[in-house]
Order: structure tokens, then C-alpha cells, then sequence
């Protein structure tokens, strides 16, 4: 098979982000049997292409960069696609600046480097984990949503039907005009309503 179509058939995408290449080498070779594409970038700036081009699931970032810093760019990435899981990876030293980026929502988990290999894959099989659950929130956010619109549209209809029963008992409109209106349903039954109106009118006129 082409090395590009099976790519493109793997379901999740993981973005690491460091400026030493030796550290993506490494982070490369240790995901490289997993059912993951694996995209890297050298620097804030030529991640944010990457996201801007490609769907990502989680991006691994380093926290001490040249010019934009990790906690920066998962801050941004926040912003913009709130949707990625964001991990960081940092030194001793600068944990007190990435667990304060935690407490803000910014980092999902940090890890300290150097990492143990099996920590950090699991850190990441927990961030896939966590991606799909708040995919699948959305997704039911959105039915319901969906969901409500529809009981809107029905309900109206229902009010709609409601007049039309009462036009129709006081003969202001015709039987089967109203039958038109409730085969329509949701479409042009105002529209219906308003034209039988006015032949009722024309009708008294005439009478």
C-alpha cells in the first residue's frame, strides 16, 4: 500500500514540537509502531502551519524555545482549537511556569524530561482517551441542540394547526387548504394560512 494513503487511513495525529531535531528523532522513533501519524515541527511557528493544514489530536510541545515558548503555544492552541489535547514536556526547572499553565486549562499534563518511554506513551493513549469522550460530549451537545430545534418547529406547527382549527370552525378557511398545510408541515403553512384568509375576505365581499 502507499506509504501516503496509509497515513492518511490512521485515525489519530500526534504533533510533537521541540527545537532539537535529535528530541523529535527520538519522539519519532518511539511512537513509530503505533497506530498513530506522527507530524513534527522545530519550532511555534512552523507548528501553527502544521495545525492550520492537518486535523491533530494531540500535540507534545517543550516548553523552552526560541521566541514563542511551549506554554505560549498551547495557549494559543487552546484558543483556536480547543479540541486538542495539549501535553508539555519540561525540565525540572521550569515546573512551577507549566503547572501554573495547568491550573489555567492550558496543559493538559506535563511530563518531565527526560521521560520514560512508557510514561509518555501512556500520557498520550490517555489523551487520545480524553479527546474521544469530549468529541463524543460535543456530538451529543449538538443532537440535543438538533434535537430542541425540532420540538421548536413542531411545536409552532402545532399552534399553527390550532388556528387553522379554529379559522376553519368559523369558516374562515376551507377544509382542504388546511389539509395542504399539515401534508407541508414545517413549510409554507403561514403562507397557506394567509392566502386562505384572503380568499375568505373575498368571499364576504362577494357575499
Amino acid at each position: 500500500m502507499d506509504e501516503s494513503l496509509e497515513l492518511k487511513n490512521l485515525k489519530y495525529a500526534i504533533l510533537f514540537v521541540d527545537d532539537e531535531q535529535s528530541i523529535l528523532n527520538s519522539l519519532a522513533r518511539l511512537f513509530r509502531n503505533s497506530a498513530y501519524r506522527i507530524m513534527t515541527a522545530s519550532s511555534a511557528g512552523e507548528a501553527w502551519k502544521i495545525l492550520k493544514d492537518h486535523p491533530i489530536h494531540v500535540i507534545v510541545t517543550d516548553y523552552r524555545m526560541p521566541g514563542i515558548n511551549g506554554v505560549e503555544l498551547l495557549k494559543r492552541v487552546k484558543m483556536v482549537y480547543p479540541g486538542i489535547i495539549r501535553i508539555m514536556l519540561t525540565g525540572y526547572a521550569d515546573t512551577a511556569a507549566v503547572m501554573e499553565a495547568v491550573n489555567q486549562g492550558a496543559v493538559y499534563k506535563f511530563i518531565a524530561k527526560p521521560w520514560n518511554d512508557d510514561e509518555l506513551r501512556l500520557a498520550v493513549r490517555l489523551a487520545l482517551a480524553q479527546y474521544d469522550l469530549m468529541a463524543e460530549n460535543k456530538r451529543l451537545k449538538d443532537d440535543r441542540t438538533e434535537q430542541i430545534k425540532n420540538i421548536d418547529k413542531l411545536s409552532k406547527f402545532i399552534n399553527q394547526s390550532r388556528l387553522a382549527d379554529q379559522m376553519l370552525e368559523s369558516r374562515l378557511i376551507r377544509e382542504q387548504d388546511v389539509s395542504k398545510a399539515r401534508i407541508f408541515k414545517y413549510r409554507p403553512v403561514k403562507r397557506c394560512l394567509k392566502f386562505s384568509i384572503k380568499w375568505a375576505w373575498s368571499m364576504r365581499l362577494k357575499s
